[in-house]
């Protein structure tokens, strides 16, 4: 076999092993009235960094 085969054949092994086995992790989009979890873990990670965050409540109001 030629190099130039070997390599196409190698690359398209790895590309196809790479989207057949990654797991993809989506992020959600959070706004106004957004609630749970998600929310939950912005305003923590908000007050870590200098925000004023009164209630971590869950709730995406004005606020956050």
């Amino acid at each position: 076999m030629h190099r130039s085969h070997l390599m196409k054949t190698g690359l398209l092994a790895g590309l196809f092993s790479v989207l057949f086995s990654a797991t993809v992790f989506a992020a959600p989009v959070l706004k106004i009235n957004s609630s749970g979890r998600d929310v939950m873990l912005l305003q923590q990670k908000l007050q870590n960094v200098g925000y004023t965050i009164k209630d971590i409540d869950g709730i995406f109001g004005e606020e956050t």
